[in-house]
């Protein structure tokens, strides 16, 4: 069993990831001027990889 500590740093650790793949993604959308669906993909291919959910 994780005590109150530990899972509040995983939390963290995580929330980072999300807010990173978010950035990437947004900026593939802006700058890159990729296919949306493209961005998706590779998001949802990247996430899953990360094992991070949503």
């Amino acid at each position: 069993m994780l005590d109150s500590g530990k899972c509040i740093a995983l939390c963290n650790t995580l929330q980072g990831y999300r807010f990173g793949l978010a950035l990437v993604a947004l900026t593939a959308l802006m700058v890159w001027k990729l296919p949306p669906w493209l961005v998706v993909l590779g998001s949802g291919a990247a996430a899953w990889l990360l094992g991070v959910t949503f």
